[in-house]
């Protein structure tokens, strides 16, 4: 679009600009805006200080304004907005307190160029609506052409979460106006604290909001200020209702929402910094999508979970313009959970505010709500979800305990991610995790250097024990010389540069043997030494010998020098090569890490035992502590595991949570791969019990009420199809007490054919067969007792209890009984064992596979067999 020549457009735009910012960034914003045009810089200034007036460029009113009972009203832009109580006329009022057929009864919101008003309508139906109006002297092109754009994109949006607009004119004085329905609400966040809204509920009014910026994305229209002053809830027939408003910044994908020229000056700065997109925030002229929104929702998501924002709206308001543009395009928010765990006196208020203990808070969030929250808000879009039906889509699975598409980052992204953020460091220190390549390539290249040096310096010591050998030689040879007139021949040793180089040469001149008397006279040989220096001019007497000295002197120093240099060379060798294993070490742990991250045991465990034994710090062994050493380690409850079991088959493995912390569900996975199969969440709080029927095809779940907990509910059994986790039966059981301690709870085990469910009360240890054919009809055994490991026999004719009793000494026994499992008769007893004496208190017991003995094994570990049919040992 061209750039608006009109004064009063490009005023208009500034102002816009300069009233969301700071004292500091404004001063900044309007010193470069308005260089050339110090006449605009004082109309701007009148502006602000006209606008700080009327109470609106601060978050909070400066002076209290009563509200509408205690709620806002579709309509005011400007969040913590207070709606005046003043009459029509007031302020900046309309030239007319009617308006067509409407008559304005008060101000509800103001913007920047715009007003809303409540109005009544009085013709064809008589309504209340909310008004929105051009604020006098606010009619330049840009801004009419902007209110122009808002109103067509409501007008298209036909949607249960969006306001709708019903009417549209212009003043008698040309003023544009629309006419929307009037939304009685309180932004998102400030409702869901003030109801006290648990996560469940917080996520549920979350997806409607989703689904209705879907909508507004299947329109072409992009809002591009997501806010929770943006989002109202009003209550509707007793349920909460969002509503998304103000589409006054809205931008079309696709075409135009007016045919007016609607231009955005480069560099604008558009939308609300604690909401606002990286690429929003850049300014750079990348064209915004509809991911920008996803952002958005991920902030205001983030804000549901924890309180705040992931930037904290007093730093970004204080920082200067540029640096609240690298905040938001730069800077890591924590995790929500993460975030929870620094709030410090606040979180009691905020985990009051979700219904949930504060130590608790934290742990719900940690997972699934972190990495939902956390792929909204990448600073790569094309990481974030595609849509917002795609981010509704994820928190409906986690909503009902289903694998989310959302995961931690890749190890790969992360470390391109940390080079990127860090150049720097990774030019000067290498980062962690190229250390562990990079680290051993340069150790390789350290090493060969160094063994370079080596060589050149053990090549220089031979040199010099070789001058030093060769002088002594000569030096000797030249006091001692020796029979025979041997000729030695001739010397060139190398010397420093001051004495360049020094010819020795030693002539010995063969003489006539002397006879025995002359050689006993201490006759010798004529010998001759010549030394000849650098000019060929020969040195001879003394000169030679302090020469061949002076050569001596200097070869041992030369042989201290190479030795020392040799010695600071395998230093620094040994130095290098520490280092480089140092930062591999770092490099496997920082690897070890991101694998437990992503629940990858083996490679993380593969890297922490590639740490050499003396570099295993702190660090490694956290790792190692959180690291299970299974082969196969099944992530999905979010607290205690109480129950853990396979099916005949060993295919399928079926875990029941605790109970605690809400981790009320049931989950079955393959046991190859690990891979969850399907989820089953109980409406009670928790599973007490669980048993395989001897085919595999179903499964039997027992609930049953525990003490801590206020429950008016019966225990049940629950019959479910292996294959798919669908419920085939559900029967209530005989009323069981409520004041049973935890450790005691009720068992249940289904029969091999599955129509038979033996039960042991927690309460009072009664013992009941019941057909699940006929579940109305319960058979009591006429003894009371429990069972340890699976009663029923193979061929599902028999059962055993195990009955605690005390004798006459007052000594507590154990026996164990075996019954007809269809007609509930005795048939047999073991003789009974001293429940005190901890080598024969029973610890399991189980019928063999042909069902004719019993075993019973004891802590002793001593294990009894049993015929039935003979009742003998």
């Amino acid at each position: 679009m061209e750039n608006p020549a009109s004064p009063s457009d490009r005023a208009a735009l500034i102002f816009d600009q300069a009233r969301q910012l700071a004292d500091a960034a404004r001063e900044t914003y309007l010193q470069q805006a308005c260089k050339d045009a110090p006449e605009l810089r004082t109309l701007i200034d009148d502006l602000l200080i006209a606008h700080e007036r009327q109470g609106e460029f601060l978050a909070e009113p400066t002076h209290a304004r009563p509200r509408v009972g205690a709620e806002e009203v579709a309509g005011a832009e400007t969040a913590g907005q207070a709606t005046t109580e003043l009459p029509a006329s007031a302020l900046s009022a309309p030239e007319s307190t009617q308006i067509g057929r409407y008559k304005l009864l008060q101000r509800i919101g103001e913007g920047g160029f715009g007003e809303v008003w409540m109005a009544e309508q009085r013709e064809p139906i008589k309504r209340r609506v909310a008004l929105k109006i051009i604020k006098p002297g606010m009619d330049s092109r840009q801004v009419i052409a902007r209110f122009e754009a808002e109103r067509q994109a409501l007008a298209m949006m036909d949607h249960p979460n969006i306001a709708r607009v019903l009417d549209a004119g212009v003043t008698d004085a040309g003023r544009p106006y629309f006419v929307m329905e009037l939304v009685r609400g309180v932004p998102i966040t400030e409702y869901a604290d003030t109801e006290n809204l648990g996560p469940q509920a917080r996520l549920e009014l979350f997806t409607q909001v989703c689904h209705a910026v879907q909508h507004a994305h299947q329109k072409g229209i992009i809002h591009r200020d997501l806010k929770p002053s943006n989002v109202l809830v009003t209550v509707t027939d007793g349920k909460p209702v969002p509503k998304v408003i103000d589409f006054g910044i809205a931008k079309a994908t696709g075409g135009e929402l007016t045919d007016k020229t609607l231009f955005t000056e480069f560099r604008q700065f558009i939308g609300t910094p604690q909401y606002m997109s990286p690429e929003q925030a850049g300014m750079s002229g990348v064209d915004i999508d509809t991911r920008s929104d996803v952002y958005s929702l991920g902030v205001l998501l983030y804000e549901l979970l924890t309180g705040g924002t992931p930037f904290d709206a007093a730093r970004l308001r204080s920082a200067a313009l540029e640096e609240m543009r690298r905040i938001i395009r730069e800077e890591d928010p924590p995790r929500p959970s993460t975030r929870v765990s620094t709030l410090g006196d606040a979180l009691s208020a905020v985990a009051r505010h979700r219904r949930v203990e504060p130590a608790r808070l934290g742990a719900m969030i940690r997972g699934d709500l972190d990495w939902i929250t956390m792929k909204c808000l990448e600073k790569d879009r094309s990481r974030r979800y595609g849509t917002a039906s795609d981010l509704a889509g994820d928190v409906q699975r986690h909503l009902v305990g289903e694998a989310v598409m959302a995961a931690p980052p890749s190890a790969a992204y992360r470390v391109r991610k940390f080079v990127r953020k860090h150049k720097t460091g990774v030019l000067t220190a290498g980062t962690v995790a190229a250390a562990v390549v990079l680290g051993a390539l340069g150790t390789t290249i350290g090493m060969i250097r160094a063994e370079a040096m080596k060589r050149d310096l053990a090549r220089q010591n031979q040199t010099a024990r070789d001058i030093l050998a060769n002088a002594a030689m000569l030096a000797f040879l030249a006091e001692n010389p020796q029979p025979g007139g041997l000729h030695v021949g001739s010397f060139e040793l190398q010397t420093s540069d001051a004495m360049r180089s020094l010819h020795v040469v030693l002539k010995g001149v063969r003489t006539k043997r002397p006879d025995n008397t002359a050689r006993q006279q201490g006759a010798q040989d004529e010998y001759d030494v010549g030394v000849f220096g650098p000019d060929d001019r020969e040195i001879s007497g003394d000169a030679a010998i302090q020469a061949l000295g002076s050569l001596m002197v200097e070869a041992t120093e030369e042989n201290v020098r190479a030795r020392r240099s040799l010695e600071a060379a395998n230093a620094r060798l040994a130095e290098q090569r520490d280092q480089a294993e140092l930062w591999a070490a770092r490099g496997q742990i920082a690897a070890a890490r991101i694998a437990l991250d992503e629940r990858d045991s083996a490679t993380c465990r593969a890297r922490l035992d590639a740490v050499p034994e003396r570099l295993r710090n702190w660090e490694w062994h956290y790792l190692g502590t959180q690291l299970d050493d299974a082969s196969l380690v099944l992530y999905g409850h979010k607290h205690e595991v109480g129950l853990a079991m396979f099916n005949p088959a060993g295919t399928r493995i079926l875990t029941i949570g605790s109970g605690l912390h809400d981790d009320n569900v049931a989950r079955m996975w393959d046991a190859a791969s690990g891979k969850e199969l399907f989820t089953i969440k109980s409406d009670r709080p928790a599973f007490t019990s669980a048993s395989f029927a001897s085919d595999g095809k179903t499964f039997l779940t027992l609930t049953t009420p525990r003490n801590y907990v206020n429950e008016s509910f019966p225990s049940e059994l629950q019959v479910w199809d292996s294959a798919n986790g669908r419920e085939l039966r559900r029967v209530a059981l005989p009323e069981d007490r409520k004041d049973v301690p935890y450790y005691n709870r009720a068992k249940a085990a289904v029969s091999p054919d599955g129509t038979r469910v033996l039960w042991a009360r927690s309460s009072d240890t009664r013992v009941a067969l019941i057909d699940l054919q006929s579940p109305d009809h319960v058979n009591w055994l006429s003894i009371t007792g429990h069972f340890r490991g699976y009663p029923f026999s193979p061929d599902g004719r028999l059962i055993y209890t195990v009955h605690d009793d005390t004798d006459n000494n007052d000594e507590s026994q154990e026996v164990v009984h075996v019954w007809d499992a269809s007609t509930g008769e005795h048939r047999f007893q073991t003789p009974p064992t001293t429940r005190g004496k901890q080598d024969e208190e029973i610890h399991f017991a189980m019928f063999s596979a042909d069902s004719r003995y019993l075993i019973t094994n004891q802590w002793s570990g001593n294990s009894l067999v049993w015929d039935v049919a003979a009742g003998t040992q």
